[in-house]
């Protein structure tokens, strides 16, 4: 399927890497203060109204995820800041994407190693009249990548740009069961409003004095189901911090005009490359390897053929731990099995011994077959980067599938690729086939756009 690759929430379960230390926490810390008569329909409203009829806005917001894991206080932020002046003079950095609107021109540009800034794409095409989200958001990737991190775009967007703002919330089923309290957080005294919506709870901090969004707290389960998912991981907080937020935009014009690079092409809308293969093995025999039983023994290459088989590269951290139990379940559907046989590789080093690997999958209650990987084989001849990697090789040991990070699927998931291949099918033909297909498709769609841009 295709998807932006700037996740910023989903990052984190790439791979079994420790994520970064959580961000400082330079929120303003919380009072109570008292309950409040006024409605959560009238606190909203009235917020709403003061964004509407502000000619100018500003903040330097940002997207803050936290969560422990491991006893360990981890996380990640992501910027999510909003400058304004209507009519459609806008500055928006939001996660990867940095998009500016003036009387003249709409540009846009993302960030992303992996695709080398979606192949030096810049958006660069009229500014909208009149302005409206609407308008800007027919750029589908350009929407997607704004709304990446938390499944929707900036609130502050909405609030300023929506013709029916926060319409989801101002129904009366959801606004009959909100409730209302004030406190304090740091200098302010707040509104907070909890509504539970079809997503989860929404909790807003809207200054009582200025009617200002200070902090949006977003239901976890809905902005990152697979890290809530995880066992090993608790305290999942998932927020928005409107740090500086002002109806106010004074400062430089120039702000409002996002210069245009020598290395970049200039396109009317972006065009979402096709999602690099993760292996250039795919149909392809790797070289000689081996791995090492725990009786020392090895096993290479040619002793897997003749059976389909599933190798799974992990070494000892929460989030294979929690793959490696799914793997455990489908170990146990082919026990006993001729044809298909799954493996665990373990990449721990020659200082740890067997026994305590096998002493970590006990306290797992994994019983897959584990073998090692002393030699690094995964990296050198796999090209391994990460763990979990799966890599699935048919009987004649040709690499027919090869996925990284983790899948929150793969229990349901890997028997159906197993079976496939087992009865013969070449799933890295159709892979392979599809992969060109896309890129001619990219390559079309690319060319159009580069047409219609802003000269």
């Amino acid at each position: 399927m295709k998807r932006i690759y700037l996740l910023v929430v989903h990052a984190l379960l790439l791979g079994c890497s420790s994520a970064a230390d959580p961000p400082a926490d330079t929120t303003p810390q919380a009072t109570p203060v008292r309950r409040q008569a006024l409605t959560a329909k009238e606190v909203l409203r009235r917020m709403i109204a003061a964004y509407q009829q502000a000619d100018a806005y500003s903040d330097k917001a940002e997207f803050r995820l936290t969560y422990r894991q491991g006893g360990k206080l981890l996380g990640d932020t992501a910027a999510l800041s909003v400058q304004c002046r209507r009519p459609q003079h806008l500055r928006v950095q939001a996660y990867h994407l940095t998009m500016t609107s003036n009387d003249r021109v709409l540009s846009a540009r993302v960030t992303d190693e992996g695709t080398q800034n979606l192949y030096g794409q810049f958006v660069r095409r009229a500014t909208p009249t009149p302005f409206s989200l609407d308008a800007v958001y027919q750029d589908e990737v350009l929407f997607r990548a704004v709304s990446s991190g938390l499944g929707r775009h900036p609130v502050q967007l909405e609030l300023l740009f929506s013709q029916q703002p926060l319409a989801e919330f101002l129904k009366p089923a959801i606004l009959a069961a909100a409730t209302v309290t004030e406190s304090r957080l740091g200098e302010d005294v707040c509104y907070v409003v909890s509504l539970n919506s079809d997503q989860g709870l929404f909790t807003f901090w809207i200054g009582k004095q200025s009617w200002l969004l200070r902090k949006l707290v977003y239901p976890a389960e809905s902005v990152a189901p697979d890290l809530v998912a995880l066992a090993s991981v608790t305290d999942v907080v998932t927020e928005a911090i409107f740090a500086d937020a002002r109806f106010d935009c004074s400062g430089d014009e120039a702000r409002f005009d996002l210069p245009l690079p020598d290395d970049v092409t200039p396109v009317h809308h972006f065009v979402l490359p096709p999602q690099p293969l993760p292996s250039k093995l795919f149909g392809k025999t790797p070289e000689f390897f081996y791995f090492n039983d725990m009786q020392g023994r090895r096993i290479d290459g040619n002793a897997l053929r003749g059976r389909t088989t599933a190798l799974i590269w992990y070494h000892h951290h929460p989030v294979c731990e929690e793959y490696l139990r799914q793997i455990h379940a489908v170990s146990r559907q082919f026990e006993g099995s001729q044809d298909i046989a799954i493996y665990a590789i373990c990449t721990e080093p020659s200082s740890t011994t067997d026994l305590e690997v096998q002493q970590y999958l006990r306290d797992w209650q994994v019983q897959t077959v584990a073998l090692r990987d002393l030699r690094a084989f995964g990296r050198d001849v796999f090209e391994i980067q990460g763990a979990p990697t799966l890599v699935v090789l048919d009987r004649n040991g040709v690499v027919q599938i090869v996925e990284t990070g983790f899948n929150p699927n793969i229990a349901a998931e890997l028997p159906v690729v197993l079976r496939k291949l087992d009865a013969g099918e070449d799933l890295a033909e159709s892979i392979l086939a599809q992969a060109s297909r896309d890129q001619e498709e990219f390559t079309r769609q690319f060319t159009e756009s580069q047409k219609q841009a802003f000269k």
